[in-house]
């Protein structure tokens, strides 16, 4: 969310949908730039909406009752055990 924030930003300050006579390349390069900080929010809504989903899972541990789990990213959480993600546990 941030990275779009500061996109849009930039892309207001410098203008960029506002210049004109530009080449073919220009062109393609001035839409890629003006459509990245919406698809970027999209995105980022879109993978918001899937970690608050989960999936239910039962667990032994606790007498076969279902809990829903959240995976998180090697970033989100603590890396001391091996760096390769984790898991959040949620009791229903």
């Amino acid at each position: 969310k941030d990275y779009a924030d500061i996109l849009e930003f930039l892309v207001g300050r410098w203008k960029i949908e506002s210049l004109k006579g530009l080449s073919g390349e220009g062109n393609k390069a001035q839409d890629y730039l003006c459509g990245l900080s919406p698809r970027i929010r999209r995105l980022y809504e879109r993978a918001q909406g899937r970690a608050k989903k989960g999936a239910k899972v039962p667990f032994s541990w606790i007498h076969d009752r279902e809990a829903q789990i959240q995976s998180l990213g090697p970033n989100q959480l603590d890396t001391a055990m091996g760096g390769g993600g984790s898991y959040r546990l949620y009791q229903q």
